[in-house]
C-alpha cells in the first residue's frame, strides 16, 4: 500500500522532497503529477485515496483552500484511512480545517530533526483495516469556472475568432496570483491544439517564450533579477538624445513580468 499527499500545485517543489523522504523511509509513494481535471483524472485520484496506507496532507494557504485537497481529505477519512497534516509551508493554524487541528509535523524548514519526527509520527500512525461492504459516497469532482476554459479549448470546432477570445480571456487572467499557474497550464493546451490561427501562435509563442514562468514575480526579467526600464520620452518631437526620442518597443523574448502555483483540477 502505498502513501497518498494530498498538496496544492504552488507546493509541488516541497512534495518532491517529502516524498523522497517517504521513498528513503521504504514507503512507497503516490501524488497527482497530472492535474489535467475531468472525471478520469478525479476517478484515478480517488481510487488512490481508497487504496493508499495513509493520507498525507501538506499544509500549506493554499492547500487549504485548495477544494480538491479538502475533497481528498474527507473522503480519506470517511474511509477510515489515516491521516497525517504536515506543515510544508507557514500558514495560520486558524485557518486550518477542523479535521487537521491535532498533531502536525513541521517540515516548512526541513531539517534532520524535522525528517526523525516526520518518521515518528507516520509510525504511529493505526494500520488502516481493509474496506468491505458499502463505501462512503465518493465525492464529486471539484470544479471551477476554469473548466469551462477548457472545455471550450478541447471542443471539436474552435474558430479563429474563438481562439483570439479564448488567449485574451486566459491571458488577462495571468495577474491573479492564485490562478496563475492553473491558467498557464490552459494557455500550453491551447498552443497545442491543432488548427491555431497564425495570429494566435504568434502571440502564444511571445506569451510562452523559452524561459517563462507560471510563477515569474513581478519586477522580474528573463532571469536577471533587475527590471529593465526603456528610454523615457519628453513628448518633443524631433529630439535627438535617447531621452527624447521614442523607440520601438523590442520583441519580448519572455513572458511579461507579472503581478502574480493542481489548475483546471482546482488545486
Amino acid at each position: 500500500m502505498h502513501v497518498f499527499i494530498s498538496y496544492a500545485r504552488r507546493d509541488q517543489s516541497s512534495i518532491t522532497q517529502l516524498r523522497a523522504d517517504f521513498e528513503r523511509l521504504g514507503h512507497q509513494v503516490w501524488f497527482d503529477r497530472e492535474h489535467n481535471g475531468g472525471q478520469e483524472w478525479w476517478d484515478q485520484v480517488l481510487r488512490r485515496v481508497r487504496d493508499c496506507r495513509a493520507l498525507v496532507f501538506a499544509l500549506s494557504p493554499d492547500s487549504v483552500r485548495s477544494a480538491a485537497c479538502l475533497a481528498e481529505l474527507r473522503y480519506a477519512l470517511a474511509l477510515r484511512r489515516p491521516v497525517l497534516a504536515v506543515r510544508v509551508r507557514p500558514v495560520d493554524s486558524d485557518v486550518l480545517p477542523r479535521e487537521l487541528r491535532g498533531e502536525v509535523v513541521e517540515y516548512a524548514d526541513r531539517t534532520p530533526e524535522s525528517v526523525i519526527a516526520l518518521l515518528k509520527a507516520f509510525n504511529a500512525l493505526p494500520i488502516p483495516k481493509p474496506l468491505s461492504g458499502r463505501l462512503p459516497a465518493a465525492p464529486e469532482i471539484p470544479t471551477t469556472y476554469l473548466d469551462a476554459y477548457l472545455a471550450r479549448i478541447d471542443a471539436d470546432d474552435l474558430s479563429h475568432t474563438e481562439q483570439a477570445e479564448l488567449f485574451d480571456q486566459l491571458s488577462a487572467r495571468l495577474d491573479d496570483p492564485q490562478e496563475r499557474p492553473a491558467v498557464w497550464d490552459l494557455l500550453v493546451r491551447l498552443r497545442g491544439r491543432a488548427g491555431l490561427s497564425p495570429l494566435v501562435s504568434v502571440k502564444m509563442e511571445r506569451l510562452l517564450a523559452p524561459g517563462g514562468s507560471p510563477t515569474r514575480a513581478a519586477g522580474s526579467t528573463c532571469g536577471t533579477g533587475t527590471a529593465r526600464a526603456g528610454p523615457r520620452w519628453s513628448g518633443t518631437a524631433g529630439a535627438s538624445s535617447t531621452t527624447a526620442t521614442p523607440r520601438r518597443r523590442p520583441r519580448r523574448t519572455c513572458p511579461p513580468c507579472w503581478r502574480r502555483a493542481g489548475p483546471t483540477s482546482c488545486r
